[in-house]
């Protein structure tokens, strides 16, 4: 079970992100685009403009996290 690939991003990637480090969202967005691979082929609506439209729900989404301190 050691081996086995974390399927969660990591929080100082999440933060990095939120915080607006171009980079660390890169990484996040990379992170989801085979699970949204995989919801458009479920609902048969992969395309390009689609997975646009993912991506950058996820950014906003993103973005909007509140991410407290440890002096917050």
């Amino acid at each position: 079970m050691a081996n086995k690939k974390s399927k969660k991003v990591p929080y100082d990637v999440i933060a990095e992100a939120a915080n607006g480090n171009p980079e660390a969202m890169a990484a996040a967005v990379r992170h989801y685009r085979g699970y949204m691979a995989a919801l458009g082929i479920k609902y048969h609506d992969m395309n390009t403009e689609t997975q646009g439209r993912m991506e950058t729900r996820l950014m906003l989404a993103i973005l909007q996290f509140k991410i407290k301190s440890d002096t917050d």
